[in-house]
């Protein structure tokens, strides 16, 4: 290395004195007797170092008195020519980089514009021993110290590595960086010795091609963090600050499979393959719905619209990762979610589960399927196999009504009464020595006790009473009967009157509905006041209506008529004739029989209960109900009841706690305190509720030990306990009890005896009939009418025929059992606050018993339409009082957006918040007040049915987060959080969870409290997923008919693709028909089968069915009329030419034809005639 150093400073002299042409010698070798052959090496790497330096290097060489020794044994001659003899060597084209020599210059720095350079010094570092072969080129300490050779000219392409050893002495030759122009070390100065980079861009900074392959060949300035859209400096091109960084798009990592298409911020700072997202994709959207379905159908012509929309903005596939089209066209339009596949793929178990079916991809499935024309809880297909794999179901908000709130739970520490019950009755075995103390819980047990449903037993009076009303009430609250406005609100809860008002969820229409209702019972409970007791302008708290006076109309009667007149003018451009008289007649009727149940309140009315609290609930058994002694009616009530946060039960009547102490009779591991007091106070500590996690564990360990009590054992099985179970009074069972008033569509099932059923009024029995439909069962036992409350001989077969129906219905039951509260919350404007019965600590103490620590407090729950509130505070909330320490963390679910078809979304402001609930709408006026909010929160989400919600409280941190949990969040990615200070927020004080409502009626279901993640809650998306390179483009049959930039005569057949692999999901194979000559007025389109093979008909929905592949025999035309302006409110919606001529909402274009046609005795009805023609003249289609 040395030897090189010195010829070098020769060609350094000659270049600096400015020589043109050098003659050498074979310097080196004679006296120094190094080799000849190792000399003309060096002067070989010196001269390629000097290439375009000098014209031409000549050497005079002659042998000397070393030729033919061992040192030299050809001489110095031979070697010299042989190396050098004719060697042209030209300057270098590659591009010089940092660490390379040219001539006597050195690269020491180099950015995008400019080149360091520095001479070449003859006394400089003294050179390493190893050269370019050094081990520690690495080592910045080495490098400080000694000299090396420079990186070789030839870059990567040098032909002279492998060949030629002296060469990889004499140049450096450096590892490529597998990283590229992407290296992130690339400015380390031991990396950079070590391995070779790229060089810049030539385009500097304006550079905006992000590709990999080109990032990976070129070095590139950093890119400005603010992107070129929000870079106030690049929009005033400031020079020096363009100069230093880029301002382009990056590439999104994810490409067609990006699944946050729907974070605009996001879409507009990355690049994607695909087009703008449609804002309501992917399931919201009509256009693309009918695009998809006009796919099907090679004859079907797609409406101008829907071809626009479709090619101008992208929508998440339906098949997501198992996508085979891989055309140009659909690549544009098209975003793929590469959903995780369901870890039991073909043979899952979980196929009429829609959430399940939304989260995960299963085989020949599509990932998002049509939407079914009839909402969950109507839909008669609901639990068939092959209706689900192809379509999902919509909630219905008024599915089941409003249960009010009365916070009967309020002061209830269920976590504890349970740990304290099962402790308790565990205490006492090992204490009493019994069998087997610790014996585990068997499972059949606990999924049995999940299955109960609560089961009410009542005569027929009782029954009577409550199809008048509507609803079943418990004692208490038919003393409030007196008061005109809850009279108010059990009109608003029946059935047709809900059906009526909630039809669309209209809030003018309640709002003005309901001011009809109070008017109407006002002026009934007027007209049965006393004219002593008059008392003007008063709408509850009239007095007794059967003192005797003379009935007068006072001041406020006259007033509440001009109400109600009102009120009508107004409703009828929202409602019917007969819809109007159903109302009044339901609120007459109600008000009326509110004030004789008042005067005679019905049921037992046990004295006792108002000191336990009981009297305001309504009673009934969790199970098999064979207290006879109440009457031969049983009424099964819905789950959902249960878990209600007014519903409570204990393992044995609540009288047991009274006077007769049975209670500690019945459970000797309770031990009698002694005082009525205390013992009122144990029963609320015997109190267990079905939405706390756990209960079934204590009821189960109760009923252990009760069966096992005789025989000192908790060695039980299911059979024993269902045994004793029908074998005791019912006194001695599961005792529910359930909130105050309860509507009829609460009811499950009704049993009762053709004797019984047939000794009801004539009224009662046809509107039994009418409100219950299947749900009625009226057996064939007949029943002695005469022999009341008692068990005679009449009534033995069918208690036990009843008693089996249930033991039946409760062991095969196949329900997804609810978890955590569950209530429909009436409009209130969030004055009205439910209190969830578990609090966070509460919950918190349970799971730290089982689990251990946990800083994080997870609040699931399912809600639908929005415009609803959770709040979590540090006590209880009283709107009534100023609560000056009350600390509040509220949460505000906005409403959800109800157009599906605009390209730009809107959406009112979620918020968090540090305010109390009943300040939204100070909070909603100024946007200071939200500490964290989010206008599109709801993007992408599946709004026509429940939306999983999550709130993450952090206590180290200090932060909340309000996001989406479930199958949503796989398609929406926003977040509200926000970390609060200490002085504006104490997170670890809050404890006690509300909910409330807005203006609508808002479900909650599935309210939850977990201090760790639930899994199913977060499914996730396959990062690594890969579309597959072996799939081939489509033909023209699964792309729209627009023009393509593929060339289709490149195209190859491909294979079977994903739409023809389930082609019997989404249509059914069609042969030729003729069309009908009948057209739409046909007879036999409906019942007979042959007509239908050989005829088609055209579809009654037109083409907006959203049941096509259902009815081949239909053919779907496109019917271009205006919407009716009228819509819902339009009183022609039985004339089958206006129905033909206009659109209205959820109706179809065409009528049934009657079968009776003008002969039919119904054809003057308005429900019948909305439905079904006559033989009118319809222009055809």
């Amino acid at each position: 290395m040395g030897t090189r150093k010195k010829i070098e400073s020769l060609f350094v002299m000659a270049y600096h004195h400015q020589h043109d042409c050098l003659i050498l010698s074979a310097l080196g070798c004679g006296a120094f007797k190094n080799p000849p052959t190792h000399m003309a090496s060096i002067f070989k790497s010196v001269i390629q170092q000097y290439a375009g330096y000098f014209k031409t290097i000549h050497f005079a060489i002659i042998d000397d008195h070393n030729t033919g020794n061992q040192h030299n044994p050809d001489g110095n001659y031979l070697p010299f020519k042989r190396i050098l003899d004719g060697f042209r060597v030209n300057a270098t084209t590659h591009e010089l980089c940092v660490g390379m020599a040219s001539g006597p210059f050195k690269i020491t720095g180099k950015d995008q514009e400019n080149m360091i350079i520095d001479d070449v010094y003859i006394f400089g570092l003294p050179p390493c021993q190893y050269g370019a072969e050094c081990y520690d080129l690495g080592d910045v300490q080495h490098c400080q110290a000694y000299s090396h050779p420079p990186l070789c000219p030839q870059h990567g392409a040098c032909e002279q590595f492998l060949a030629d050893g002296m060469h990889r002495s004499f140049f450096i030759h450096r590892k490529k960086c597998q990283h590229g122009g992407e290296c992130l070390h690339i400015t380390d100065e031991k990396h950079s010795r070590q391995y070779e980079h790229p060089e810049f861009c030539p385009a500097n900074s304006e550079c905006l091609d992000t590709s990999k392959d080109h990032l990976f060949h070129y070095r590139h300035l950093p890119r400005c963090k603010t992107g070129p859209i929000k870079c106030l400096l690049f929009l005033k091109r400031d020079p020096e600050h363009c100069r230093s960084y880029r301002h382009c798009k990056i590439t999104c990592e994810f490409g067609t499979f990006c699944v946050n298409f729907h974070d605009q911020e996001h879409f507009n700072d990355q690049l994607h393959p695909f087009y703008q997202p449609c804002p309501s994709t992917p399931f919201s959207c009509r256009y693309y719905s009918d695009f998809l379905q006009a796919k099907k159908d090679p004859s079907a012509k797609t409406r101008p619209e829907v071809e626009e929309h479709c090619i101008t903005f992208s929508h998440v596939c339906p098949f997501g990762r198992q996508c085979t089209d891989t055309s140009k066209l659909h690549s544009y339009t098209s975003i793929h979610i590469a959903r995780k596949t369901c870890p039991d793929w073909d043979k899952c178990s979980k196929m009429i589960d829609e959430e399940h079916l939304n989260s995960f991809t299963h085989p020949k499935l599509p990932d998002i399927r049509y939407l079914c024309k009839y909402a969950g809880s109507e839909c008669y297909s609901r639990t068939n196999h092959d209706h689900l794999i192809r379509f999902r179901h919509a909630g219905n908000y008024n599915h089941i009504g409003v249960v009010r709130y009365f916070g009967l739970n309020k002061r209830v520490n269920f976590v504890r009464n349970q740990y304290t019950m099962i402790n308790t009755v565990r205490a006492y075995a090992e204490a009493e020595k019994w069998k087997e103390p610790k014996m585990a819980i068997p499972q059949q047990l606990i999924e049995w006790i999940l299955a109960l449903q609560p089961i009410h037993r009542c005569n027929k009076v009782i029954f009577e009473s409550i199809l008048v009303h509507g609803h079943t009430m418990s004692r208490d609250y038919m003393n409030l009967l007196s008061e005109a406005q809850f009279v108010a609100n059990a009109v608003e809860q029946h059935n047709e009157v809900r059906r009526i008002l909630d039809h669309h969820n209209n809030q003018a229409l309640q709002n003005h509905g309901r001011d009809f209702i109070r008017a109407l019972v006002a002026i009934e409970f007027d007209k049965a006041a006393p004219k002593s007791l008059l008392l003007p302008r008063r709408f509850s708290g009239v007095p007794n209506p059967h003192v005797p006076g003379t009935v007068h109309h006072s001041p406020n009667h006259d007033q509440q008529t001009s109400v109600a007149n009102t009120k009508e003018l107004q409703l009828k451009l929202l409602l019917t004739a007969d819809e109007i008289t159903t109302i009044r007649t339901h609120a007459t009727q109600i008000a009326q029989a509110s004030l004789q149940l008042h005067s005679n309140p019905l049921g037992i009315g046990h004295a006792p209960d108002q000191a336990l609290g009981t009297n305001k609930h309504v009673f009934s058994i969790m199970g098999p109900h064979l207290g006879h002694y109440y009457g031969d009616i049983f009424i099964i009530f819905k789950r959902e009841l249960m878990y209600h946060p007014d519903s409570n039960f204990s393992i044995q009547a609540a009288t047991t706690f009274g006077a007769s102490t049975n209670a500690y009779k019945m459970r000797p591991w309770l031990k009698d305190p002694g005082s009525d007091m205390d013992r009122i106070q144990q029963f609320h500590w015997n109190k267990l509720h079905c939405s706390v996690p756990g209960y079934e564990e204590a009821a189960a360990i109760e009923l252990m030990a009760l069966t096992g009590q005789q025989k000192k054992t908790m060695n039980v099985d299911l059979k024993d306990i269902q045994h004793r179970w029908v074998t005791i009074d019912s006194h001695q069972v599961f005792e529910m009890h359930l909130p105050q008033l309860i509507p009829l569509d609460y009811i499950d099932r009704i049993y009762m005896p053709t004797t019984v059923f047939h000794s009801l009024t004539p009224s009662a029995q046809q509107l039994a009939k009418k409100t219950f439909h299947d749900r009625l069962t009226i057996t064939s036992h007949i029943v002695d009418l005469n022999a009341l409350n008692q068990l005679d001989s009449t009534r033995v077969p069918y208690q036990k025929y009843v008693t089996d129906e249930i033991m039946k219905m409760i062991t095969g039951s196949s329900f997804h059992s609810p978890r955590g509260t569950l209530i429909t919350l009436p409009a209130s404007k969030f004055e009205h606050q439910v209190a969830i019965p578990m609090t966070i600590l509460q919950s918190y103490r349970q799971y730290q018993e089982q689990q251990g620590e946990s800083d994080i407090t997870f609040i699931y729950w399912q809600a639908m339409g929005g415009d609803m509130m959770l709040t979590v505070s540090n006590a209880f909330i009283d709107p009534t009082t100023e609560q000056t320490g009350l600390q509040c963390l509220t949460c505000y679910i906005a409403d959800i957006p109800l157009t599906h078809n605009d390209v730009t979304y809107h959406e009112s402001y979620s918020y968090v918040t540090n305010f109390r609930p009943y300040y939204h709408d100070m909070i909603m006026q100024d946007h200071k007040l939200m500490k964290a909010m989010s206008n599109s929160f709801h993007r992408g989400c599946n709004t026509d049915d429940y939306i999983t919600y999550c709130l993450i409280i952090k206590l180290k941190s200090k932060e909340v987060i309000l996001t989406h949990a479930g199958s949503n969040s796989i398609y929406n990615h926003q977040t509200i959080n926000y970390v609060f200070e200490q002085s504006e927020l104490d997170l670890s004080k809050l404890d006690y969870i509300y909910i409330s409502a807005g203006a609508r009626i808002v479900p909650v279901r599935n309210l939850v409290i977990r201090h760790q993640p639930i899994p199913e809650y977060h499914p996730s998306f396959d990062k690594t997923f890969k579309s597959d390179n072996t799939a081939v483009p489509s033909t023209s049959e699964n792309i729209p008919v627009v023009a393509s930039h593929s060339n289709p005569a490149k195209e190859q057949s491909p294979p079977k693709s994903i739409w023809n692999q389930v082609k019997h999901i989404f249509s059914s194979e069609t042969s030729i028909r003729k069309p009908c000559s009948d057209s739409v007025s046909c007879l036999l389109q409906y019942s007979v089968k042959e007509h239908n093979e050989k005829y088609s008909h055209p579809c009654r929905f037109s083409e907006i069915c959203r049941n096509m592949p259902d009815h081949p025999h239909l053919e779907h035309i496109q019917h271009s009329v205006p919407k009716c302006k009228y819509n819902t409110t339009c009183n022609k919606r039985g004339d089958p030419i206006h129905r033909a001529q206009y659109r209205h909402s959820d109706l179809p274009d065409y009528l049934v034809p009657c079968r009776n046609q003008q002969s039919c005795v119904y054809k003057n009805e308005t429900d019948h005639k909305i439905k079904y023609s006559h033989g009118e003249r319809v222009p055809l289609p």
